[in-house]
C-alpha cells in the first residue's frame, strides 16, 4: 500500500501518520541493510578468489539464500505437465498448466498497491481498455477473445479495507466457494461472467480469486481452472510456520498449537501472531470494536502459554530515537514475568514476559509471553523456543516437536 493510502486509512480511523511512516522506514532500512550484506559477502568473494582459496565450494556456502523463492515456471509438485508461479513479495504460489500464459500484474502505477499473476489458455496479455488520456480502470478487455478463453487472476489489491475480525481463510480452497459477480454489459468489455472470492490471510482481506471462463471452455479447460484454484498456497501456510508479509519476519511452533493472527486499525496500527498451547480464540474486552488492543484471559485455561509477536506504530506520544538494532536469537530464560499494570483493566491476565525489539532501525516491535498458573514445565520450555525462532529477512529454524 502507498504511503498516501495508509494515511487516508488512517484519517478514516483518527489515527496518525506514523503508523504509515514506521513501515516505510522499516522497509527502506531493511532495502539498505540488505545492499550492505550483499556488498559485504562480493567484497569476500573477491577477496578469497584474489588470494586463490578454493572459491568454487566457499562461495556456494557462504551465498546460499535461506530461503530459495522458486521462479516462475519451475516444475511444481503436482504432477508432470503443471508448473508453479510464486510471488516473490508476498510468498503465494498457484499452479498452473505447462503451456499457460503466464502474466505479471503487478499495477506499476500504483507503486505496491496490486499486485498478481493471470494465468491463461490464450497466447498473448489482457489489456487494460482504453478509455482516454484522463480515465482509468482495472477491467480487462476481452474483446477479441475465443469464446473458450480461461483466465485465472490471483492477487493482492492494496485499496480498499485492510484489517479484518474474520478468520483467515481455510486452505485449500474450494472451486465451489467462488461466486458469480455479474458486471453490466457496457463495463465487461466482453467478458465472460466473473466468479470471485475474497481470500483473508494473516488478517489481511485483501486477497482475491477471479476467474474467467468463456461458454465453449471445454470440461478440461474448465477442470484445470478450478485446479488451479485449489492449489493456492503461502509459504507461510504450513503449520508450523509464520511469516509477516509486511515487516519481513518469520517464526515456527509447534504444529498442535493455535495461531491467531490480528491486524488492528484504530489510533495505533497493531499488527502480529499470537500463538498458544490449546485451541483458545482471543478476543477483546467488550468486543472488536472497544477500542483497546488488550486481551481478554477471563475463560483462558489455567494450563495457558501464549506467544505474542507483533509491531505497534501511532498514537499521541512522540515518536522517540530507537535503541541499537536488537540481537538475535531473542531470549526469555532469565526474564521475570510481571504483573499487569492496569488495575481493573487487566482482563484476568496472568503476568508477562515482555521484550521490546528493535530491527532495521524501528523499535516497535515486542514479544509478549504468558503463563497459565498450571502451565506445563514442557510448554514453557516451547514458548522459549518459538521466541528464539524469531528472525527478521529470513525463514526460522523449526522448533522441536
Amino acid at each position: 500500500m502507498s504511503l498516501d493510502e495508509r494515511l487516508r486509512d488512517l484519517r478514516r480511523t483518527g489515527g496518525t501518520p506514523d503508523a504509515a511512516a514506521a513501515l516505510l522506514r522499516f522497509r527502506e532500512r531493511a532495502r539498505k541493510s540488505r545492499m550492505h550484506r550483499m556488498l559485504g559477502t562480493s567484497l569476500l568473494v573477491l577477496g578469497l578468489i584474489a588470494g586463490g582459496i578454493g572459491a568454487g565450494t566457499y562461495l556456494t556456502r557462504i551465498t546460499k539464500p535461506s530461503f530459495v523463492r522458486p521462479s516462475v515456471g519451475e516444475p511444481g509438485p503436482l504432477s508432470s505437465g503443471w508448473r508453479t508461479y510464486v510471488d516473490p513479495e508476498r510468498g503465494w504460489s498457484i499452479e498452473y498448466p505447462d503451456g499457460w500464459h503466464v502474466q505479471k500484474d503487478y499495477g506499476d502505477d500504483f507503486e505496491d498497491a496490486h499486485r498478481g499473476v493471470l494465468i491463461s489458455n490464450l497466447d498473448r496479455d489482457l489489456q487494460h481498455p482504453d478509455l482516454g488520456p484522463n480515465s482509468r480502470t482495472s477491467a480487462w478487455d476481452f474483446r477479441g477473445t475465443p469464446t473458450d478463453v480461461v483466465v485465472v487472476n490471483f492477487g493482492y489489491d492494496g485499496t480498499g479495507p485492510r484489517s479484518t475480525n474474520e478468520p483467515d481463510t481455510r486452505l485449500p480452497l474450494s472451486f465451489d466457494d467462488l461466486k458469480e459477480t455479474p458486471v453490466p454489459t457496457d463495463s465487461s468489455y466482453g467478458a465472460p461472467t466473473p466468479l470471485f472470492k475474497r481470500v483473508i490471510h494473516n488478517a489481511d482481506s485483501k486477497y482475491s480469486v477471479r476467474v474467467w471462463i468463456g461458454d465453449e471452455a471445454t470440461d478440461a479447460q474448465r477442470e484445470a481452472a478450478k485446479r488451479m484454484v485449489e492449489s493456492i498456497a503461502y509459504r507461510d501456510s504450513a503449520p508450523g510456520n509464520y511469516y509477516d508479509t509486511e515487516f519481513r519476519w518469520s517464526l515456527r511452533y509447534p504444529t498442535n498449537w493455535h495461531a491467531q493472527p490480528f491486524n488492528m486499525l484504530s489510533r495505533i496500527w497493531v499488527r502480529g501472531v499470537v500463538l498458544s498451547n490449546v485451541d483458545h480464540e482471543f478476543t477483546h474486552p467488550g468486543g472488536a470494536t472497544a477500542g483497546t488492543t488488550a486481551w481478554d484471559f477471563t475463560d483462558a485455561p489455567d494450563n495457558l502459554v501464549a506467544v505474542q509477536f507483533q509491531h505497534s506504530a501511532g498514537g499521541p506520544a512522540p515518536r522517540a530515537t530507537p535503541p541499537p538494532d536488537t540481537d538475535f536469537p531473542l531470549t526469555i530464560d532469565g526474564t521475570a514475568p510481571s504483573a499487569p499494570t492496569r488495575g481493573a483493566g487487566t482482563y484476568a491476565a496472568p503476568p508477562a514476559i515482555v521484550i521490546p525489539v528493535t530491527a532495521h532501525g524501528e523499535s516497535g516491535f515486542s514479544v509478549l509471553v504468558w503463563f497459565g498458573p498450571k502451565a506445563s514445565e514442557e510448554d514453557k520450555r516451547l514458548a522459549s523456543e518459538i521466541v528464539a525462532s524469531i528472525r527478521f529477512d529470513s525463514i526460522a529454524d523449526p522448533v522441536s516437536p
